[in-house]
This record gives structure tokens, C-alpha cells and sequence, in this order.
């Protein structure tokens, strides 16, 4: 998905983010759906619930299509368009009841156990390598969570490909979180720090960027034009979408990220909502239909 994206753009400008924030992450852990088509369907239907597609409804819930429903388009990968329907366009003939959290957007899922957070920060390490991110903890202390960084001195990371085949590449990204932290401290620590290279706050690696198969596209900033707090909050807002696309709630702490007066600096969510898409899709890739626990 490119950055820049004039949906994006739209949703920040009609002041729909906090819409869109909580409608895009429940829609992702219900059915995997993307941010993107998310933004895509909310601007074609503000306040809509849950969709799918005609089978989904036909197949999974034993119901069907309304006459008068208006269908809702979508973007698929190797299609142009697919066609949804809001559970309002839906009925049953039998009245079979749906599950109750289709109608509860906003409180979906219960939160992860404890051993299940770990078992999520391991599954997301699993894919850093083969995406070009290297990846270390180390004492930072009590306060600071961890760095992004380019390194000088590329470093070597190994993926195991399509063909089951070990591939090592250089990268000069790499992440470094706090090792004294708990596993979701970590986590949160982790969706920040991909933010920031996400959002496009560091160098870029060229040979990773235009590595198809890493899938590692980085944006190209005018990073004099952004201020430090600026850069936080984007890494935050991009944290933010992360973490409630996996369940979790995460509010961003003023006095750290930079807000003066309870306002939040200008940023670019154009920058930011693909940012969090694009690492949702690694996790999707990676891992299949594990996040849709309902």
C-alpha cells in the first residue's frame, strides 16, 4: 500500500482518526481485514458495524443479503474489487442469533493472558529478520523502553524463505529494547520503535528498501521539517493502532511524547496509518488468521 494514501488523508481531515482507530483494529482481529480497507469503508459509510462479504454471511452465519442493501466496495489484492454488506443489509430465516460481538465494535475481545503476551512478542520477533530488521535487548534502565536505529556497520540477519532455504542479508536497521522490562512493556516498547522506522524517521537502508521480498518500504521525510515531538507522536499514534489492533488499549503519555496544553503536534497520519497497516500485514502474513480469536 503506498504511503500518502488521499483516504487517509480524508479521514484525518474530516476528524474521523478516533473513529477510524477504534472501527480499522476491530475489524482487523475480527476478520483480518486491512487498515486500509477499513478507512476505505468508513468513508463510504460513517458508523457502519461489522462486513463481510456475501459467503462469509451465507456460509459462517446462515444469513443473506437484503434486497435493498447497499453494498459496500473493498480492495483485494489480485482483484480489483470486492463487494461487502453491513450486518443492517443481513437477515436470517430462522432469526439465528449472531454473535454478541459484532454488535460491541469497542469491546471485542478480553484481554491476553500473560503467557499468551509472551507467546505474541515471540511470534513478532520471528518476523523482524525477514524484513530486514535486526533485532537485540540490552539494560536500558528503568524509563527508557528501547531504540530504533540505522547503523553504520551493517549487521546480518537470516530468514528462512519460501523454498524453506536459510537467507542471510545485511541490514542497517536495528531495534534494541529493554531487557529489565516485562513482556508487554517490551511489546509496547517494540510497536513504538517499528513506528518510528515506519513512519519513515530514520535513513533509508536502500539495498532493504528496494528488496521486494523483505517488504520493508520506508517513506522518504524531510526530517528538518519535523520536530522531535512530532516524530514521538507519530511513533505513539502508530503504537496506538498496533496495540488495539492485537486487543490492547494504550493512551499516549503527554508529558513523555511531547503534547503541550493536552494538544496534540501536528503529524501526518497519511504517514502513520500505513505504517500500522504495513506491520499488521507482516503479522498476518507470518501468522494467519492467529489474531481472529472470535
Amino acid at each position: 500500500m503506498l504511503h500518502n494514501n488521499p483516504i487517509f488523508k480524508y479521514i484525518q481531515k474530516k476528524d474521523m482518526i478516533d473513529d477510524f482507530c477504534d472501527y480499522g483494529t476491530y475489524m482487523f482481529m475480527a476478520s483480518g481485514l486491512s487498515l486500509f480497507n477499513s478507512a476505505v469503508l468508513l468513508v463510504q459509510r460513517p458508523g457502519l458495524g461489522f462486513v463481510a462479504n456475501e459467503t462469509v454471511w451465507n456460509k459462517k452465519y446462515g444469513r443473506f443479503i437484503k434486497p435493498e442493501a447497499r453494498p459496500l466496495l473493498i480492495v483485494r489484492p489480485f482483484a480489483p474489487l470486492e463487494i461487502y454488506y453491513e450486518v443492517t443489509d443481513t437477515y436470517s430465516l430462522y432469526e439465528q442469533k449472531l454473535p454478541e460481538w459484532i454488535y460491541k465494535e469497542n469491546n471485542l475481545l478480553p484481554p491476553l493472558p500473560c503467557e499468551e503476551i509472551e507467546t505474541l512478542k515471540n511470534n513478532i520477533l520471528s518476523i523482524f529478520s525477514r524484513h530486514g530488521i535486526y533485532y537485540a535487548e540490552k539494560d536500558f534502565g528503568e524509563r527508557q523502553g528501547g531504540e530504533m536505529q540505522y547503523s553504520p556497520n551493517a549487521l546480518c540477519v537470516s530468514y528462512m524463505n519460501k523454498k524453506n532455504r536459510v537467507v542471510s542479508v545485511f541490514t542497517h536497521y536495528s531495534m534494541t529494547i529493554n531487557n529489565r522490562h516485562q513482556p508487554f512493556r517490551q511489546l509496547t516498547s517494540i510497536f513504538h520503535e517499528i513506528g518510528h522506522l515506519l513512519c519513515g524517521h530514520l535513513q533509508i537502508d536502500e539495498e532493504i528498501n528496494k528488496n521486494d521480498d523483505l517488504d520493508c518500504k520506508i517513506p522518504k521525510r524531510d526530517m528538518e521539517k519535523l520536530t522531535p515531538h512530532q516524530q514521538e507522536y507519530e511513533a505513539e499514534m502508530t503504537c496506538k493502532l498496533i496495540m488495539k489492533a492485537f486487543g490492547f488499549e494504550h493512551s499516549i503519555d503527554e508529558s513523555v511524547r511531547g503534547m503541550e496544553k493536552g494538544k496534540a503536534p501536528l503529524f501526518d497520519f497519511e504517514i502513520v496509518a500505513p505504517a500500522a497497516d504495513r506491520f499488521l500485514k507482516w503479522y498476518n502474513k507470518a501468522f494467519p488468521n492467529i489474531n481472529m480469536r472470535c
